[in-house]
Parts: C-alpha cells; sequence; structure tokens
C-alpha cells in the first residue's frame, strides 16, 4: 500500500515562527506501489476549522505543492495531512496531528525593544558578553507560551535557569546586518512554572561587532558597536487570558563580568570559574549584581524568519593519542580536522590554575603545534579553575578549525576521558553516501564530507581555523552541486542566497563574499580596490557568478522555482550591466581568476568572457522556466553574441585558442601550445564556445597538456578543476579523468591523502613531508573547493543525473542512469536521498571476466529512471524499451549483467 512520509513545509519538519504566505509542502510515497495517481492536501487551525482542502487531485507530484488557501494568520499554529492513491487504487492517509507550521509575525510590529548593555565609551570587541534577566510571577502555568528572540551578535536565552533554545548554537545566525536579522521561536511552556520566573540572556558579539567584523573594517565595526537582544514571551492561559513579556527598561544588566571574560569568533574564550554565580535562577540579586537599566536602541533592521539551518553539534570525537610532551604540556591529536571546540573533562581542580587550550591542523616537525597559518586569529581557550572535584567546560560563543590540541597549564594526568572534540556545523541530513574499490578514493570522498561539515556553519566560509571565515562566493559556487550531492542543504543555501541577493554593487553586481563585514560595496569602495575589479563595476568571474549558479543547482536537485522568481531580476540586472560595459561582449575577470592554480594563469578576458558567455546561457533557461519568455529570448541572444565575440576573439581561423594581448600586433596569433591553459580548455568546451570543428582540436590540446607536458597531472586553481573530470568524461576521455583522480604525486587530489589529510586543503601544495608547509599567509588545511571533484563519482563513476525538464515540480521524479565502468575499479557505489526517494547504483566487475560487469541499481517508488548501459545488457527483464531505443525503470529493485562498455 502507497504511504506519504517525511512531510516537510518549506524543507523543515514541523517549522516555528514561519513568515511565508504561500508555504510550499512537501513530502514523498513509499509501499509496494509504482506510482501516485491522486492526492489530497488539507490544512486546518487547532481549533480544527479547514483553511484548505484540495479534494482529490490526479498526479504524482509530491514537492513544491504551494498552499492556496485562506489567509495566513500570524501567530498561529497550523495543521496539516496528506492523504494519496496509488495506481491500484489503494488509498492512505497520514496522521493528523504529526505535522504542523507555525506562522511568525508576517509583518506585524514587534513590542519588544532592542535593548543593549554599552557603556559611555561603547563596547570593547573582546569584552565578556553581557547578561540581561527580568523576573516576573505568574498566577498559574500557561497552557502554551512562546519565546520569539532575536540578537544583533550572538545569544542564549534562558527560562528559570534552563536553556530554552535547546541544542541551537550562535543564534540568530550570520546575515547581511544592513537589511535583515532572523528571529527564532521556542515553545516555552516546559520551562515555566507558577509564581516566579526568570527570563534571562547572555549576550556576545559574534559576527555582528566582534573581531571578525572589526578586522575587515580598519578595527572598528561596520556595523555595530556593541550587541543588541530582542524578545518577547508570549503566554496563555487555560481561561482564555494572554500575556506578553517584551524586552524594555524593566529588565537589567548584572553589572560587572560573568565567569566569561572573553568569547570571539576569530581569538577564542577566556573563562574563570571562581566568578560563576546563580544569576539565573528566579529571584536572586547577588550584592555584586548591582543591576541596572539597559541601554535601548532603534537599529532599523528587518526582522525575518529563520528559514536557515539551525547550528548544532553534530557529533563528538574522542583523542585517538595523547602525548606529553618533554615541556610538560599535552598534546591531543583527534585524528580528525573538523570544526567544533574542545569539551574539558577536569577532577579536583584548584582556584585559580589556568589550564590553556591552543588548536592546530598540523604539527611542526618537532611535534609541537603548528598555528602560523592562523594568522590574526589567536584560537585559545583560556579556562581558569576553581575549588571543585568535577570541572566540566565548553567555550560558547567561539568555534575552532582543528584536529590537535596543545594543552597546558594541567597539573594533573589527562587521559582520553579528559577532553572531547565537538563538531559543530549546520544541522543538515546527510542525503549522499559513496564507496569504491580504491581505499585512497574512498578516503578522499571522507575528506570532502568532512570539508563540507566544517565549512558549513550558518555560511558557506572558506575555513574554519584563522582570520577569515567568510562566506566567499567562489568556494560556493565551485562546491554547491557537490554539497547538494552530499547533504539535504535547501534551506541552508536560501538563508545564503536571501543574504546575497540584498548585497549586490551599486553597478549591479554579486559580492565576493557574504555576508560583507565590509558593509555594502558602493562605486566609491571599488575605485580602492583592484583596478580591473572597478573597472568590471565589481564583477569577478567565477565568484559573482554564484548568484546565477547556486539558484540553478537547486532547482536541478530541489526543483526550486521560487528562487529563480525571486532572484531573476538580479541575475539580469548583472548579466545586463557587463553587457553594456563590456568591449564587444569580452568582460575582465576580476581580480581571483583560477585562483591557485598550479603556474598555468588563464588570461583575464578570456575566463572572464567564456563566465559571461556560461551564466547568460543558464539565465536563459531561468527566464524560460520563470515564465519570462522575452527576457529568455534576450538571454539567449546574448549568450549567442558572446559566444560569436569569445570565438572571434580567441580562436585563430584553423580553430586553435590564442590570446592577443596589450603590446602585440593585430593579427599576430600565439600558437596555442603556449597561449591555451587547462582550464582555458575545460571553460571551452563546458559552456560549448569552441566553433564549429574545433571541439576536437581543443580536446586533443588539454589531454596532451595533461598526459605529456603535466606527465598526467592537473594546473587548475578553483575555477577550472571543478571541470576536469566531467569534460574529460563527457568527451569519451575517461582514460584520462580516472588517471587523473588517481595521481598520487603533486598536484593532485590523492596527494593530499597520502599524506594523511582528514580534510581537502587549500592549496595542492600545503604541505609535504619533504619541503614543510606551503606559504603561512593562505594555507587552510580545511577547505572544500576541490572537493567539488566529488560530484563526478555520483553523475559519472556511478552515473545519477536528475532531469529536471521532465519532473515536473517533484525533484528526481524522473532521473536518468548512466554510470561508466571505470577499468581503474573493481566496484562503486552511490546511494542518493532524494525528495523523492533513495537511488542507489552499484556495480561490480567480475574478477575473471574485466569485461563483464554486475550492475544494481533502485529506483523508489513514483519515481521513474532513464538507462543508458555503457556497454551490452544480458537481461533487461522488468524494464521499458522506449521509442527511442532506450530503457526506462519503474520502481524497484534491478540486476543486470553488461557485457563491454569498460573503459578508463
Amino acid at each position: 500500500m502507497i504511504h506519504a512520509v517525511d512531510l516537510l513545509t518549506e524543507y523543515k519538519k514541523n517549522p516555528m515562527g514561519m513568515d511565508e504566505y504561500c508555504p510550499r509542502f512537501s513530502y514523498r510515497v513509499e509501499g509496494d506501489c509504482l506510482r501516485q495517481t491522486r492526492r489530497r492536501i488539507r490544512v486546518w487551525k487547532e481549533s480544527g476549522e479547514y483553511v484548505w482542502d484540495t479534494g482529490f487531485l490526479a498526479g504524482d507530484d509530491t514537492a513544491q505543492i504551494p498552499y492556496a488557501g485562506r489567509t495566513l494568520e500570524p501567530l498561529t499554529r497550523y495543521f496539516w495531512n496528506v492523504a494519496v492513491e496509488d495506481e491500484k487504487g489503494e488509498k492512505s492517509e497520514s496522521g493528523r496531528f504529526e505535522n504542523h507550521f507555525e506562522t511568525g509575525f508576517m509583518g506585524r510590529n514587534w513590542k519588544g525593544e532592542w535593548i543593549g548593555a554599552k557603556s559611555p565609551l561603547g563596547q570593547d570587541m573582546l569584552s565578556g558578553p553581557a547578561r540581561f534577566f527580568l523576573d516576573f510571577e505568574r498566577p498559574s502555568v500557561p497552557v502554551k507560551a512562546r519565546l520569539y528572540s532575536s540578537a544583533l551578535g550572538l545569544y542564549v536565552p534562558f527560562l528559570n535557569g534552563e536553556r530554552a533554545c535547546g541544542e541551537d548554537l550562535f543564534l540568530p545566525g550570520w546575515t547581511n546586518y544592513f537589511d535583515r536579522v532572523q528571529y527564532q521561536v521556542y515553545d516555552a511552556a516546559k520551562f515555566l512554572k507558577k509564581g516566579l520566573n526568570r527570563f534571562a540572556v547572555l549576550l556576545g558579539t559574534g559576527w555582528f561587532s566582534g573581531r571578525i567584523v572589526g578586522q575587515w573594517n580598519g578595527g572598528t565595526s561596520a556595523v555595530g558597536r556593541h550587541a543588541l537582544f530582542r524578545g518577547e514571551l508570549h503566554l496563555s492561559f487555560a481561561d482564555g487570558t494572554e500575556k506578553v513579556i517584551a524586552t524594555d527598561e524593566n529588565f537589567r544588566i548584572i553589572h560587572g563580568d560573568g565567569p566569561i571574560r572573553m568569547s570571539d569568533i576569530y581569538m577564542g574564550e577566556t573563562y574563570d570559574a571562581r566568578r560563576e554565580n546563580d544569576w539565573l535562577s528566579p529571584g536572586v540579586i547577588r550584592q555584586d549584581f548591582l543591576p541596572r537599566k539597559p541601554y535601548i536602541e532603534h537599529p532599523g533592521v528587518k526582522m525575518s524568519w529563520n528559514s536557515g539551518a539551525m547550528v548544532r553539534a553534530v557529533g563528538e570525537i574522542a583523542p585517538v593519542k595523547i602525548t606529553k610532551m618533554p615541556s610538560g604540556v599535552y598534546m591531543v591529536d583527534f585524528g580528525q580536522n573538523f570544526a567544533g571546540r574542545e569539551r574539558l573533562f577536569l577532577k579536583n581542580t584548584f582556584a585559580g590554575q589556568t589550564v590553556t587550550v591552543r588548536h592546530g591542523e598540523m604539527l611542526n616537525e618537532d611535534g609541537s603545534l603548528y598555528e602560523t597559518n592562523l594568522r590574526g586569529a589567536l584560537a585559545v581557550t583560556s579556562y581558569t579553575c576553581k575549588n571543585a572535584s568535577e570541572a566540566v567546560y565548553e567555550p560558547e560563543f567561539t568555534f575552532y578549525g582543528f584536529r590537535y590540541l596543545e594543552i597546558s597549564g594541567w597539573n594533573g594526568e589527562l587521559d582520553p576521558g579528559s577532553v572531547r572534540g565537538i563538531v559543530i556545523s549546520s544541522a543538515l541530513p546527510e542525503t549522499g553516501s559513496f564507496s569504491c574499490s580504491d581505499e585512497l578514493v574512498n578516503r578522499l570522498y571522507s575528506n570532502i564530507v568532512w570539508g563540507q561539515k566544517s565549512n558549513f556553519l550558518d555560511v558557506p566560509t572558506d575555513c574554519p581555523q584563522r582570520d577569515e571565515r567568510l562566506g566567499w562566493t567562489g568556494d560556493t559556487q565551485v562546491f554547491c552541486n557537490m554539497a547538494t550531492w552530499n547533504s539535504f542543504a535547501p534551506e541552508f543555501y536560501t538563508k545564503w542566497l536571501t543574504d546575497l541577493n540584498t548585497e549586490m554593487t551599486d553597478f549591479g553586481c554579486y559580492p565576493s563574499f557574504s555576508p560583507n563585514p565590509y558593509g555594502h560595496v558602493t562605486a566609491g569602495d571599488l575605485l580602492k580596490e583592484f583596478h580591473p575589479y572597478m573597472r568590471a563595476g565589481g564583477y569577478a568571474a567565477g565568484w559573482s557568478d554564484a548568484g546565477i549558479i547556486c539558484p540553478w543547482i537547486l532547482y536541478q536537485k530541489y526543483m526550486d522555482t521560487r528562487l529563480i522568481r525571486n532572484f531573476l531580476p538580479n541575475i539580469l540586472r548583472q548579466l545586463d550591466f557587463l553587457a553594456a560595459n563590456s568591449d564587444s561582449f569580452i568582460v575582465e575577470a576580476g581580480p581571483y581568476r583560477d585562483w591557485l592554480n598550479m603556474d598555468q594563469p588563464t588570461e583575464s578576458k578570456f575566463l572572464g568572457t567564456a563566465c559571461f558567455a556560461g551564466t547568460a546561457r543558464i539565465a536563459a533557461e531561468m527566464a524560460q522556466i520563470a515564465g519570462r519568455e522575452e527576457d529568455a529570448v534576450r538571454m539567449r541572444n546574448l549568450f549567442e553574441a558572446v559566444k560569436e565575440a569569445f570565438r572571434k576573439k580567441f580562436f585563430t581561423p584553423e580553430g586553435k585558442i590564442f590570446i592577443r594581448e596589450p603590446g602585440i600586433t593585430t593579427g599576430t596569433h600565439r600558437e596555442m601550445n603556449l597561449e591555451c591553459t587547462q582550464t582555458a580548455a575545460l571553460l571551452t568546451l563546458y559552456f560549448d564556445l569552441a566553433p564549429e570543428g574545433a571541439e576536437e582540436k581543443v580536446l586533443d590540446w588539454l589531454v596532451h597538456d595533461i598526459t605529456v607536458t603535466k606527465n598526467n597531472h592537473l594546473a587548475t586553481g578553483f575555477l577550472g578543476t571543478p571541470l576536469l573530470l566531467k569534460v574529460l568524461t563527457r568527451y569519451g576521455r575517461e582514460d584520462v579523468a580516472c588517471t587523473l583522480l588517481l595521481q598520487k604525486s603533486c598536484p593532485s587530489w590523492l596527494y593530499p591523502v597520502t599524506q594523511g589529510a582528514t580534510t581537502m586543503w587549500e592549496r595542492w601544495n600545503s604541505f609535504d613531508h619533504e619541503k614543510g608547509f606551503g606559504d603561512a599567509n593562505m594555507n587552510s588545511f580545511n577547505h572544500y573547493a576541490y572537493g567539488a571533484v566529488g560530484d563526478w563519482f555520483f553523475e559519472f563513476l556511478c552515473g545519477i543525473t536528475p532531469c529536471p525538464e521532465k519532473s515536473g515540480s517533484t525533484p528526481f521524479k524522473v532521473f536518468r542512469l548512466a554510470p561508466r565502468f571505470c577499468k581503474k575499479f573493481a566496484h562503486a557505489e552511490c546511494a542518493f536521498s532524494s525528495m523523492s526517494g533513495k537511488i542507489v547504483s552499484r556495480w561490480k566487475r567480475d574478477e575473471k571476466d574485466p569485461e563483464k560487469v554486475v550492475w544494481s541499481f533502485t529506483v523508489p517508488c513514483n519515481t521513474a529512471a532513464e538507462i543508458v548501459f555503457p556497454g551490452t545488457p544480458e537481461n533487461t527483464d522488468g524494464l521499458e524499451k522506449t521509442q527511442e531505443g532506450r530503457y526506462l525503470a519503474r520502481a524497484g529493485t534491478y540486476t543486470v549483467t553488461v557485457f563491454g562498455g569498460s573503459r578508463g
């Protein structure tokens, strides 16, 4: 029988505080059936009053179903369920009270004021967090209570001493504070009691006024000088009365610092346990509190519901080795590089003893901690003990990127039970898995996953350890496709893209990172930056293109057309600006180009124009999806114009790439092998920019450069690397693709693995056992960009690709399975939990007959897979033959023996 499962509203399970007037519903179906034939969705209020009933509608769509009932009311809970019917006429209905959503303020004004703890001289960026509280009396326990809260900074709310935000960390997240800040909603009823209660808040500087924004703005925050908090506690009682307790002048600030003396994202945390006191219990007013009124401020920032994923502790790691060094310090090795912090478990501590914890990703040759690559980030935890038989401590408002800890100042023994590594990340459900016959490649995939987990902390950052940790757009766009194979990430990217689209330059280009610690980029700002960058209006090829490429990937994976409709005006604005300010459709790439390539830089205009053409073509398809036919035609024409200009400028009549540099006489062509780069060839082939008949010449040059000139090595940087294996495989050179993937010497993906890497490195040569460390000014050992190669495992080696043009509104309702049985692998397997169900593709080569491969694949209920065999199938029972001569698989698990077709 068919069943509807995994019911989601706006990608979330039972969201609270949702400010969407037309939320989208999704679910998937499972059971012993082929497909859904009809569905019915009903939505009702807690009173039982229905606000929407679709009735039974014919169709098999199960996702991106927009609400179309009565206008939703603010601060209201709605329940919803779905009934489904399959092709056999069997029906089922989901539970009536299992699935719900609650609306937020929906544009209503807040009663709570923004309160702060600034001094007349301002707030030190490296001070301890502020503490606020309010005691209030209630004659009875409320039957319903909701805490609505936010901060410009970071906050933890407490009710009667309990952490009201549960497992959530780094609230309210990092947004473009010049435009908006998120607020959260929590069920507070379980924390409240009859009589006296205390509402308390711990408020840190975080991304709003901490060192992370000051460092990039001459030492002072471009956003705010001190943190602010806003909150409302809504109480409903059995007799029908309601009460709102809101932040105002009645709250009190506790004078003087608490035990957290300093807490900063870059610098770490300083904690003095001797200063601990009970400030969270109702009625407690100590003499040393000296409470005073808060400052009331009116920042004018827009309040947005928490559309993003929550940051939480997602794992715990025990040490694999603890070494006491000759100096007396302990070196703790967790065996895995990650983002998070430590939790200490200390016994028999005495007052005044200070334990210092330093963090690093690598060790120096003498076994000491390597910290040079942290640059200006102190990244130190300092814990001063009190007299106690046991002490448990974990920092609050900071995180580190590390594998190793250096612990000094502790006179007792340190054993594996004394410390744990707490892994912190945006809590995204894992959707992808991969394994194969090569253990180094399996380790590479693990490194990719850990790199993503380490750099998805509310925003997609470049690195988690040094004094940067910014949402660089270039890194984000090259990895987005891989990230959405690994994890269910639509809410994570939706939140980030929302901010990105509020931060376009005055010229109309997407910025290089978001949120932007500089604040809004103006024309005057750009005059101070790179001259070509200024001329391009802030455009950085590959980086600014994230505003176009990321929504396109989210459409392919999640069929999210709302993002396309919402952001299309900005997408067109950037492309129109480039067209208007180009030199006959030729544009500069900006400052980054093919970042960190291996001494094979791609000329600026070549790279910029190629990206301009590629994004224009994507925009044409997006405009078509959005129903904007005129814009679609305009963008298609733009693509053709840019392509023609590209061919005219960068190709000889014989079909060879050439680059005319300043100072070279017109008509003088340099030979392709002097001017072409691997990235130039890849961009040309990937975006279909070569003149007719020239693709083979470009491919031949690319293969020759890789296999002969570079002796089976890559030379690409951030923009070229993600295209390498895909382009080679698309053009039938799996042999070269596999050789590159399995290369173990530098530069290669497996070289860091052979050097002991447990995450992706920023540089191909970040470390060498013979030469030592790379340039410490930019040498992260946890940088996910080069991990973009992992999408090749899913899309080519195991052959899973979406067919959005055939899927209606439901992701992966139709998909393609077309694996490559690469000879250098004995077996490979991928699994992907799409919004329509789990897809599996696994193949294994026969040990006696290498040309014989057994391929098994699973097609979820209510989906269909187009099957492309790389060789001759022996048994195709259960598969449908299409008019085009292809095969189609309906729901089920299949095993087919394939002969031939093994390449590479």
